[in-house]
């Protein structure tokens, strides 16, 4: 019975690995037909990380305390590394409701970029470095890490609860669900979209894919 067993799980495993592959393909052949149709998401007003006329538009719909995020954050980290200069990155927020320093996460993260854009990006990696505390440590964390990268954090604490930050995040949210992005992470890379926090492979396909359709853009 114990060998029965053994096979059993090897069948199951192999049965799992082709289902995988089936549904990275199915995904793979979605993105294909996005090529010819990418999404236009509104870049008017968004601050960015990267050169303004970079040949990629990496755009992100993020959740702070969403472990997957942090990971993202990682690989887009990894990116900006491999592509100097190729990449410009955008930020956009989707707080998912049961997460519930989310929220106020984006809100900060809005205000810190009203005082100084670099400091702001600096202060999101930071976030996500601290992501394990975020849940319990709430506003009092994202002020103590705000007063380490030199934010104001009375005007950071103004500003987060204005109307302007609110309406933004609200404006990324519908976006997100116009474009059918749900969960956390959702990427657009030149408007094709990766939802999920995919491998590294996942983007440089998406990449290679934008290059070989426009190689001028590379010049």
């Amino acid at each position: 019975p114990l060998y029965f067993a053994e096979s059993f799980r090897g069948v199951m495993m192999a049965l799992q690995k082709q289902e995988g592959e089936k549904r990275r393909k199915a995904e793979l052949e979605k993105m294909e037909a996005l090529f010819e149709n990418p999404l236009k998401p509104n870049l008017k007003k968004e601050a960015f990380m990267g050169p303004k006329d970079a040949p990629i538009t990496l755009v992100e719909y993020s959740d702070f305390e969403c472990p997957y995020c942090s990971r993202s954050a990682e690989t887009v980290k990894v990116l900006l590394k491999k592509y100097p200069g190729k990449i410009k990155f955008i930020y956009k927020h989707l707080p998912l409701k049961f997460h519930k320093s989310a929220m106020i996460a984006a809100q900060y993260f809005e205000a810190a970029l009203l005082q100084d854009e670099k400091k702001a990006f600096d202060y999101h990696f930071k976030i996500f470095e601290s992501q394990k505390t975020l849940a319990k440590g709430g506003e009092k964390l994202l002020k103590k890490l705000a007063k380490e990268l030199g934010l104001d954090t009375e005007r950071l604490k103004r500003d987060a609860n204005s109307g302007e930050v609110l309406l933004k995040i609200k404006s990324h949210v519908d976006e997100a669900n116009k474009f059918d992005i749900s969960g956390t992470p959702g990427f657009l890379v030149n408007g094709v979209p990766i939802k999920g926090a995919y491998p590294i492979e996942y983007f440089d396909h998406v990449i290679k894919r934008i290059r070989e359709n426009n190689p001028s853009l590379f010049k």
